[in-house]
């Protein structure tokens, strides 16, 4: 693994970084998760907690709007993680910076976990030490029958790889995505949320029937090839990894006049959806953000779930062969 700390060629990683962000305007409470050398650091904050200070209760309020807004009087969302994080620099700084060892997946899952609260302590904001709450939902994974998952590998978290970041430099991503398996290969993970069962249930289904149907290997579509289970929560899905960095169609026709290009892409959909429509499987949620373009310049199809996008597929025909008829027609014109 690369020096981190002495590599000049290296940006210098931050103390920390930002996993979730969750808020609601009208409770006025926050929770900003944030990830320090590889410990996860939870920070509550509730509007009661900060009536001792007129001056920081507004300064919170004026926050929540420009969370509610994403940008408010030349300030960011990202500016108000910076004021939440503040009180706990000197707590950051205390657990320390990259470790040089290699990662699994359970630094990640399974990581130490720190909760505090903050409130007005005169004119400042302090945080405080909260007690582990027993009732506190796991923070990823849903739980779901054995039977929908039974014909795919299921790995343990400490049985993966992070791999490194896409650019070739710095430690894995504190969410990581590019993940190895045992035997070397690689898969991309997608983490599971509790609130991802549906959405997780039907994509399995879809992908049972991709492993049913015995499609030709070279049809460039996104497969299931394992299960990340953490005791008895399904907390990711390990998928075909697609060689793209990160570039859907939407950006590649941004980026591309060329009339070749947009039609080998348009004829590659096409011939990849009338594959899957000839054994009976529904692309679902078919729009330019779901395609893939890899560094071939070749078009890969992923997100095989039942949700739609407005102005894509109509809601009525989410996940239905006729649905994708209807995207089909407007990738078509959003390449033409």
């Amino acid at each position: 693994m690369q020096d981190y700390n002495n590599d000049p060629r290296l940006p210098i990683p931050p103390l920390w970084e930002m996993l979730e962000f969750t808020f609601s305007l009208e409770h006025e409470d926050v929770r900003l998760v944030t990830v320090c050398n590889k410990r996860r650091v939870i920070i509550d904050v509730e509007a009661n907690d900060l009536y001792l200070s007129p001056r920081i209760l507004e300064q919170y309020r004026f926050f929540l709007q420009v969370a509610e807004e994403v940008e408010l009087d030349g300030c960011t969302i990202e500016d108000f993680h910076d004021w939440l994080a503040e009180p706990l620099l000197p707590i950051f700084q205390k657990l320390g910076t990259i470790e040089k060892k290699a990662e699994t997946l359970d630094t990640f899952f399974n990581p130490e976990i720190f909760r505090y609260s903050l409130r007005a302590e005169g004119d400042s904001l302090v945080a405080s030490e909260k007690e582990e709450d027993q009732d506190e939902i796991p923070m990823f994974g849903s739980r779901i029958r054995e039977e929908d998952y039974a014909k795919f590998p299921v790995f343990e978290p400490s049985q993966l790889h992070a791999c490194a970041r896409e650019n070739g430099f710095g430690p894995p991503s504190i969410k990581p995505s590019k993940t190895q398996l045992p035997d070397g290969s690689v898969a991309f993970l997608k983490v599971m949320h509790p609130g991802d069962r549906h959405s997780l249930e039907t994509e399995l289904r879809s992908y049972n029937k991709i492993q049913d149907a015995h499609l030709d290997p070279t049809l460039r579509i996104s497969r299931l090839l394992g299960i990340v289970r953490n005791e008895t929560l399904i907390v990711g899905i390990l998928l075909t990894y697609i060689d793209c960095k990160n570039k859907t169609l939407s950006c590649a026709a941004k980026s591309s006049s060329e009339a070749s290009l947009r039609a080998k892409w348009l004829t590659q959909i096409e011939e990849t959806v009338a594959c899957l429509h000839r054994s009976g499987i529904a692309w679902g949620d078919a729009k330019p953000d779901n395609v893939m373009i890899d560094q071939n310049q070749d078009a890969w199809l992923i997100d095989f779930g039942d949700s739609y996008t407005e102005g894509w597929v109509p809601k009525e025909l989410a996940g239905t062969i006729e649905g994708d008829r209807v995207g089909l027609e407007k990738i078509a014109c959003f390449l033409e």
